[in-house]
């Protein structure tokens, strides 16, 4: 399958941004599998019972990445101006066609939402990497996820939850929990300059529970 280019998920992403989530129906690009933890601890392979496998992407949207022991995780800059992380998926036990992916972020200390709040696509996932659709229970993915950011600077260097869900056309449904850290590039955190008085750690969900 002929996978979309770029800049149409360029564009996609902006019109996600601009209505703080999205229901629009996108094959997924391919990308290598790496088992992680979705507690985000250290673990030498998969579980056998999780059916929902969170993820991060290369700077691209386009390669799962592992996000085992909640590692640091680039915050994008993206063409249109607004800021967003990549999530991906790796799920089993669902209808590949049409699924729902939900991902949102909090502080993992605060508990506060990231802003502007929860992201939703419906995508066709695609066989992932080593499986196959004669297995028992193949696993399925779908990499880049725009986790969107309102506001970058007060989620740079914190610990951050990212919570999923997969539902299909069926109802059926699987959910997880993952870790990252997020980071800005020497380019933009110069501009992260809390205001004389201001106490940068207070909003660092910029959001609410």
């Amino acid at each position: 399958m002929r996978q979309p280019s770029l800049a149409v998920r360029l564009v996609v992403m902006a019109l996600c941004a601009a209505a703080s989530s999205c229901d629009t129906i996108l094959p997924a690009p391919a990308g290598d599998i790496v088992p992680l933890d979705v507690s985000g601890d250290a673990v030498a392979e998969t579980s056998a019972s999780a059916n929902l496998l969170i993820g991060g992407a290369s700077d691209s949207g386009e390669t799962f990445t592992s996000l085992e022991g909640c590692p640091q995780v680039h915050i994008i800059h993206g063409p249109q101006g607004g800021f967003h992380i990549w999530i991906s998926v790796r799920v089993r036990n669902v209808s590949p066609k049409k699924a729902e992916i939900h991902v949102r972020m909090e502080d993992a200390e605060t508990k506060a939402t990231v802003k502007p709040g929860e992201t939703t696509l419906t995508v066709n996932l695609m066989l992932a990497a080593g499986s196959q659709k004669t297995d028992p229970l193949p696993w399925y993915e779908y990499t880049g996820v725009p986790a969107f950011v309102k506001d970058p600077c007060t989620i740079h260097g914190r610990k951050l939850r990212v919570i999923s869900k997969v539902i299909d056309l069926f109802g059926a449904e699987q959910q997880a929990e993952a870790c990252l850290s997020g980071y800005l590039d020497a380019t933009w955190l110069p501009q992260c300059v809390p205001a004389p008085g201001a106490d940068a750690s207070s909003d660092a969900g910029s959001g609410t529970k």
